[in-house]
């Protein structure tokens, strides 16, 4: 994959995003980003996971995902705010994509969740000028009304810093816009 972004720079999440923003799947032999920050990193990071199960045929969910509630990716805190609310953001991002596009109850009911700790816990603009997460905001904003404001605030602040979002953060609401159209004519 070619894609950088403005500062050349590559993202373990930018394969699997542009991947399913072109329904492209991503073979299951051929190694990406993930596995080789995985072997980096002694700590997984659950977005990539999901984006895993989202983009390659066959790839489950990881097991024990589905069954907690609030924050994903809590042991990662310690990181700083940035790192843990891009993870936080980055893994609802695709696990509401997954819901949506595989009709999956129980996974929308986790995404439910984790929007619902989100509104709690978590300002849109604490530390990520990235949009991940705006559809599962979206959705639920008729059922809280905060989750409509949150949305519009995550687009805002993707647009602070140039006028209009970074190369990213456009795949990021292109991909946004295809959930909730796929959300629309499925419902």
């Amino acid at each position: 994959m070619s894609f950088r972004d403005e500062n050349q720079s590559r993202l373990p999440t930018d394969l699997p995003l542009i991947a399913h923003l072109l329904d492209i799947p991503i073979p299951a032999d051929l190694p990406d980003a993930r596995i080789q920050n995985r072997a980096e990193s002694p700590i997984t990071r659950p977005d990539l996971d999901i984006w895993e199960s989202l983009t390659r045929p066959g790839a489950p969910l990881p097991a024990d995902l589905l069954d907690s509630d609030g924050p994903f990716a809590q042991r990662l805190r310690e990181q700083g705010i940035e790192a843990w609310t891009e993870v936080e953001l980055s893994s609802l991002h695709a696990l509401t994509a997954f819901a949506i596009t595989r009709n999956d109850e129980h996974a929308m009911s986790r995404c439910r969740s984790s929007v619902l700790w989100h509104l709690d816990n978590m300002q849109p603009d604490n530390g990520t000028n990235r949009p991940w997460g705006l559809h599962a905001f979206a959705l639920f904003a008729d059922q809280h009304p905060d989750a409509a404001l949150h949305a519009q605030t995550l687009v805002h602040n993707a647009c602070v810093q140039r006028g209009r979002p970074d190369k990213r953060s456009a795949l990021i609401l292109l991909h946004s816009a295809k959930v909730l159209r796929h959300a629309e004519r499925t419902h």
